[in-house]
């Protein structure tokens, strides 16, 4: 009897040594820049365009809507905006030695209640891909995440766009690349939920990475994507929120509205609950 007694407490003693072990080895990711635009942007950079060429601007502003915090960032797209002219915004830049070759991240994203849609597309963020290759001259490639309207226009209150990447090669524009799906509904005034998560490509070749989920859900899932050109090197040169007010055609901003994000965080690794 005392001899299972011993053994009863040995086996015991082992459990709790099993239980008391942390046997998730896994590195948690490296947050590399962030902000809720609580009283600054840092450490993001901010631009403002020269009121004469876009008429647009970013400030903070107090709204109780925010999904983290009571401040968010706001963009302004007053009277006489045409499409595809640079907007305020703000960047965060990588050092040539530091570029990521993978990037996660995640902002938050809404409109005002009187927003018009550009009737070519919205663009969200804007992101250089490597650096310029001596050797040759090679420079950086721009990408895009944005949202498509091809087929919708104006003043809707609700709508069923296109959300995905599009590929700027600054050598070669037949090397660009589009690749959107259809996402279901926005509906003015409310926020959207944004994850993006980029992965580098053999310089030249169409086998990068890029996801991206809505309100939790993976609505792009592509894995042949060109972020790099043949002869440009490094990762993720900087990170832009840019909102571009379309790209092309003959649209006109008749009275001010806004765009507003917050909650934006940039990280080497996943979000809990993605992969």
């Amino acid at each position: 009897m005392k001899k299972n007694f011993q053994l009863l407490c040995v086996t015991f003693g082992v459990f709790l040594a099993a239980c008391g072990k942390n046997t998730d080895d896994t590195v948690p990711p490296t947050i590399l820049a962030q902000t809720s635009f609580e009283g600054s942007f840092e450490p993001f950079g901010v631009y403002q365009e020269p009121p004469e060429t876009s008429k647009s601007f970013i400030t903070i502003v107090t709204d109780p809507t925010a999904p983290d915090g009571n401040s968010v960032a706001r963009v302004s797209y007053e009277p006489g905006v045409k499409d595809g002219l640079y907007v305020g915004g703000i960047a965060y830049e990588f050092p040539g030695n530091d570029q990521p070759k993978e990037l996660w991240g995640q902002f938050y994203f809404k409109t005002s209640t009187n927003y018009v849609w550009h009737s070519i597309g919205q663009k969200l963020i804007y992101m250089c891909m490597g650096y310029q290759n001596p050797a040759d001259g090679t420079s950086q490639t721009n990408h895009i995440l944005g949202i498509n309207s091809n087929h919708w226009i104006g003043n809707v209150e609700k709508l069923a766009p296109n959300i995905g990447w599009s590929t700027q090669q600054q050598t070669n524009s037949d090397l660009n690349q589009t690749i959107f799906t259809g996402v279901g509904e926005f509906t003015r005034g409310a926020w959207f939920k944004i994850v993006f998560h980029i992965r580098m490509n053999t310089p030249g070749q169409y086998n990068g990475i890029g996801r991206i989920w809505l309100n939790d859900a993976l609505v792009v899932n592509a894995s042949d994507i060109m972020w790099l050109n043949a002869g440009n090197f490094g990762g993720v040169a900087d990170f832009r929120i840019t909102p571009l007010w379309g790209g092309g055609g003959p649209d006109t901003v008749m009275e001010t509205q806004y765009m507003y994000f917050d909650h934006v965080i940039l990280q080497t690794g996943p979000f809990k609950g993605y992969d």
